[in-house]
Order: C-alpha cells, then sequence, then structure tokens
C-alpha cells in the first residue's frame, strides 16, 4: 500500500472527491498511488517535482480555477448575457429613475422616433385610439364655455333691465370703463383669480392655476417677488423666529393670502373679501397636496412637472361670489328679460326677412327691360333703400314693377337718369310706337333687324320703312312679309293698260273697228286706276306716245302720231278721269331699219299708241319703288 498523502490526512471521502479535477477514475486512483518525492528532490518512481506541484495546486485550488473559468465563459459568451440582464432589468430602471432624469433623456429620442414611425404606418390605428378622447373633452370644453357665456349673458341682461343697471351704465360712459367691469365692481363679494402652489426652500413655482377671464402674469416673478418680500418680513420684524411667517399682503385691489407648511406653501390673489373660513379651505387643499405628493417632495430636484397632479386641489381653490346670487331674479324681472331676449330675436329675424326682401326686389329691377342698376346702398333697420339707375323713356315704371311683384315702392329711395336701352325687348317697343303697326301686322327684333309681316296698306308700309330708319337699335328692315291686297289689283290694272294694243289705219287718227273694245277697256282701267291709287294715297301720272309707220314724209308722220295721242288723251278727259297726262308724237317707228320702210304699208302694228303709267306719292314726287317700272 502506498503511504498516505499529508494533504489528504483528516479528510473525508467526500471531501476529497470535491477538491480533486473532474478526472477519469483511474486517473485519480493513479495520482493517489504514486509516491510522494523524496528529501532529495526525486520521488520514489522518479516523477520530478513540477509535476508534483501542478498536481498539488489542482487539489487545493481546483473550486476556484473552476469558478474563475465560469465567469471567463460568462464574459465571453454573448448569449449569456441578455438572459441574466432580463433578470435585473426592472428593477435597474425603477433604480435610476428615482436617482435622475437621465433615464427619460435617454429614452426620449428612441420613443419620438417609435412614435412618429407609429403614426407614419398605422395613422387610422392612432386616430381611432384618440378620437374618443378628444372628441368628448371638445364637447365638454364647449357645453361648458357656452354654459358659463349664457349664464354671463343672462345675469348681464338682468343687471342692464334694472334701474340699478342703468345708473352702472351711466357710470361705465363717464369713467370710461367697460360696462362689465363695473357690474363686477358692484357686484363681486370676493374672487380668487390665481393660485400658486410654491416650493418652501427654493422658492419655485410647482403649480399654478388661474381663473377663467383673467389674464396671468409671470408665475415664475410673483413667486420671487412673494420668496423676497417674506424674507424681507423675517428679517425686519423677527429675525430670531425662523417660524414666523407672513400670512397676507394687500396690493391695491388684489390681497394676497398665504398658506405655509415646511415643504410648500400656498399662495392665493383674491380680490375683494373672502367669507372667514376661506383659510381653513386652503390650508386643507395643502395637506391633500402634502399627502399626495410627498413621494415627489422628497425626490424633488427643480423638476416641477410631476406637480401637475396637484391642479385639481388649486381648481378647487378658485371660488368667487356674488351679491344676490343666492336670491332669485324676480318674476317680473326674468319675464321682462325673456321679453326682451325675444324681441331682440324678432327684431334681427325682422331684418334679415327684410333685407332678404329687399334683395329679392332689386334683383327684380336688374333683369327689367329698359334699366341699369348702377348702384344699391342698403340701409340699416327699416329704413328706405337707395336705389341709383339708368331708365329707358319706354321701360315700365319702377313703382309699377315692384307693386305688381308684391314689394311696397315706399321701401326704396330710387334715383334714375334717363338713357337710351338698346335691349330687343326696348327697341320693339320702341318701334311699335313709332309705326303703330294695324291690326294683322306683327312685329319682331332679332340682331339689330326689325321683321315686318302681316297685312297693311302700301301707304303705311312705305311710311313704316322710312320712319324705321333713323330709329336707335334698327339696322336694318325686313318688310317681305308684308302684303297689300290691292297692291295685286293696281299691279294688274297697271299692266293691262301698259300692255294693251290700239291700233290705227293708214293716215288716220281713230282707231280701227277691231281695236275699239281694246280702246275703251284701256280707258276704263285708266279710271279704275286712278280711283284705287288715291284710295293708297297714291297719284298717277300718265304717258302717252303715238305713234305711225314709215309710210309718209317724216312731218306728216310726226303730225298723225300726235294727232292718235291726243285722243286718247281726250277720251281720257271724257270720262272724268283728273289723271295728269303728258302727250308725245314719236312719228315713224325706224327700229327696223329700211326693211321697215319697204313693209310699211303692210305692218300695220307700227301704227298705234304706248301708255306708261307712273305711281307717286301724294304731295310727293318719290316713286313708288315697288311698283316702279321696270
Amino acid at each position: 500500500m502506498p503511504e498516505e498523502h499529508p494533504f489528504h490526512a483528516g479528510m473525508t471521502e467526500a471531501e476529497s472527491s470535491e477538491t480533486r479535477p473532474e478526472k477519469g477514475a483511474e486517473d485519480e486512483i493513479a495520482m493517489l498511488e504514486t509516491p510522494l518525492p523524496s528529501p532529495d528532490g526525486k520521488d520514489a518512481g522518479g516523477v520530478p517535482p513540477e509535476k508534483e506541484m501542478r498536481r498539488l495546486r489542482s487539489l487545493l485550488l481546483q473550486p476556484e480555477i473552476d469558478k474563475i473559468s465560469d465567469l471567463e465563459d460568462r464574459l465571453n459568451n454573448y448569449a449569456t448575457k441578455p438572459n441574466a440582464i432580463s433578470n435585473v432589468l426592472a428593477e435597474a430602471v425603477v433604480m435610476r429613475s428615482s436617482q435622475d432624469n437621465m433615464l427619460n433623456r435617454a429614452f426620449e429620442p428612441i420613443v419620438e422616433s417609435s412614435f412618429k414611425t407609429f403614426l407614419k404606418k398605422h395613422p387610422n390605428d392612432f386616430i381611432n385610439i384618440v378620437f374618443p378622447l378628444i372628441g368628448s373633452t371638445i364637447r365638454r370644453s364647449i357645453s361648458e364655455s357656452f354654459n358659463s357665456m349664457l349664464g354671463s349673458f343672462s345675469k348681464s341682461l338682468e343687471q342692464s333691465l334694472s334701474l340699478r343697471g342703468i345708473q352702472w351704465r351711466f357710470e361705465a360712459l363717464r369713467s370710461g370703463k367697460p360696462f362689465s367691469e363695473i357690474v363686477m365692481l358692484h357686484t363681486l363679494v370676493y374672487r380668487v383669480d390665481q393660485v400658486f402652489l410654491i416650493h418652501s426652500e427654493t422658492g419655485l413655482v410647482l403649480a399654478h392655476a388661474v381663473n377663467d377671464g383673467v389674464t396671468s402674469k409671470d408665475a415664475d416673478m410673483i413667486s420671487g417677488m412673494l420668496t423676497a418680500v417674506q424674507d424681507f418680513a423675517r428679517d425686519c420684524f423677527d429675525n430670531e423666529n425662523d417660524s414666523s411667517s407672513l400670512n397676507s399682503l394687500k396690493m391695491d385691489e388684489y390681497t394676497i393670502y398665504i398658506v405655509r407648511s415646511p415643504l410648500a406653501y400656498l399662495a392665493c390673489m383674491v380680490r375683494g373679501t373672502p367669507p372667514g373660513d376661506f383659510l381653513n379651505g386652503l390650508s386643507e387643499n395643502l395637506e391633500l397636496i402634502l399627502a399626495e405628493c410627498a413621494h415627489l417632495f422628497d425626490d424633488f430636484k427643480g423638476d416641477s412637472d410631476p406637480f401637475v397632479i396637484a391642479n385639481k386641489y388649486l381648481q378647487d381653490c378658485l371660488a368667487q361670489k356674488f351679491k344676490d346670487e343666492d336670491k332669485s331674479a324676480p318674476v317680473w324681472a326674468k319675464r321682462l328679460a325673456v321679453g326682451a331676449g325675444a324681441l331682440i330675436v324678432l327684431f334681427f329675424a325682422a331684418q334679415q326677412y327684410h333685407s332678404y326682401r329687399m334683395d329679392k326686389a332689386v334683383d327684380l329691377l336688374r333683369v327689367e327691360p329698359g334699366l341699369l342698376v348702377l348702384d344699391v346702398k342698403n340701409s340699416w333697420g327699416f329704413s328706405p333703400w337707395r336705389v341709383v339707375c339708368l331708365q329707358d323713356e319706354l321701360a315700365r315704371p319702377i313703382s309699377l314693377v315692384l307693386d305688381e311683384n308684391g314689394y311696397d315702392p315706399d321701401n326704396f329711395d330710387i334715383q334714375s337718369f334717363p338713357y337710351v336701352s338698346y335691349e330687343p325687348d326696348v327697341v320693339r317697343l320702341r318701334v311699335i310706337k313709332k309705326i303703330l303697326p294695324p291690326e294683322g301686322v306683327e312685329v319682331s327684333y332679332r340682331d339689330g333687324v326689325i321683321f315686318l309681316s302681316g297685312t297693311a296698306d302700301m301707304n303705311w308700309i312705305l311710311q313704316a320703312r322710312q320712319t324705321l330708319s333713323a330709329t336707335p337699335g334698327v339696322l336694318s328692315v325686313d318688310s317681305s312679309g308684308l302684303n297689300d291686297p290691292r297692291v295685286a289689283e293696281l299691279t294688274d290694272l297697271i299692266r293691262s293698260v301698259e300692255t294693251a294694243v290700239v291700233r290705227f289705219p293708214t293716215g288716220g287718227d281713230v282707231p280701227i273697228p277691231s281695236d275699239q273694245p281694246a280702246l275703251n277697256k284701256v280707258i276704263d282701267d285708266l279710271v279704275s286706276l286712278e280711283r284705287l291709287a288715291n284710295k293708297m294715297g297714291l297719284a298717277v301720272n300718265l304717258t302717252i306716245y303715238g305713234q305711225a309707220d314709215a309710210t309718209g314724209s317724216e312731218s306728216r308722220n310726226y303730225e298723225i302720231s300726235q294727232s292718235r295721242a291726243r285722243m286718247i288723251a281726250s277720251k281720257l278727259f271724257a270720262h272724268q278721269a283728273n289723271i295728269p297726262t303728258a302727250i308725245y308724237g314719236i312719228g315713224a317707228d325706224l327700229s327696223h331699219g329700211e326693211d321697215a320702210k319697204k313693209d310699211a304699208a303692210e305692218n300695220q302694228n307700227q301704227r298705234r299708241i304706248d301708255l306708261r303709267v307712273r305711281l307717286v306719292k301724294i304731295a310727293e314726287t318719290e316713286l313708288l319703288p315697288a311698283l316702279e317700272r321696270s
């Protein structure tokens, strides 16, 4: 058996096994059976001392070596770090947050970037989350503001309709102050305008609340002023007693009430005289603030943002009270206020309706033919509106236009100036007024042209054409649609007269027997033509040309042709016709040349008369264009 190792003496088997290196069972047995070195530096088995020292170190320090290896493995193996950190992350965040704001500053860019990314990717989700909160908040704010406005309006209306309100209104006019301020000065018992929660040690404003309708000044500046005043009062009046403090301070119309505690104090700016229990209420609110914010005071390092939770207690301090606000207004005052409000509403409604009707009436004037509205000046209330316009002489009267459409002309002050309108309806009226068309004649106007159609007298047609040529707005006249039934008869008579054939024998001025009926018909047609023309306002002019054949001398032919024309004129005179007649003897018709002379004895057609008719207007020399012989 080998000799027992001195370091193994007194060790149990279990303890010995814990200190051995993690090797196989055979190695452990071999190590234990290895003899110790001899005093001369060599063991019995010849093992070197260095190896024995390593074996000794492994037996003594193996647990520490294993722990160091484990620590190196943890430090160098990154897979084990997240697991280890996750076990202490929450505690580390809480601990760091209680020390300072560095954690907030570190997370602020990350949270901001993440929030922006979320908004870009999921805008609808954000809207769905925030919408119920914003909607209810807005409705609540509007409701409270509206109720406050109605209350203020009702109170001001009650005060305005009373004798006291009238006196206050005169006072406002005399002093130059707003009426609402005068009412407040006379009716206000007290009102807390502002409340400050101030840190006692540093003098910093932790929270601040302002009453409605009050203009807020710089809270830090007011806090600094209060701190300085309190320090001055403590130094001047009670240097040895550090617990003494200033409880109130009078500044013009304000009184500043201060309720203190070792950690913080409340400062209230009060207008008027508060009730006796006012300071007790402030003290109770301060105690509630201290109780809820105790941990914030312990960790306070200059940041006032966490103290926003104290605002609900500061809002409770913003109290106000008016005189007689507990008394209900008299019934007559309420009825009078309601009646006055109803009258005001009715007045404005009537004013709006009146303005609406006046606008409609002006619109009618704008589209009325012959009227050109230049300017309209409306007036407040029910005063007449002033209307400046241009009016054609043919336009309908403005008062008639208004009255026909149900508007009172007295509501307008009309100032009109004459002008010539070129509107189609007005031009047509102007034409009708000038030509006075008879029954059966239609007048229309389009693009500067007057169109006349129907049945009318020829004399009227001529006069209408001449009249319309100088009418404003008329560029031309189209009378092709007009006709006179007598014109056709007149034209037939003229054609019958001018185409009649009356021949004479050689050397005679009495028609041959076969043409005697033609002569009688010519005379009858001329008499009828004269009568019809006179009815139409026309006069007939007749020219008679006597002709001869080539037989005989030229002088003889001239005499016989003139005699033949004179014979027709005498026949016409014998029938009592008053037709102006011109007689011409033109001798032989030589239009056929020498051949005509050879055949003149046989050509009886050369011995004839020709009649020409001209119609002129009575007392005028202008010929009738429609019937002028072509």
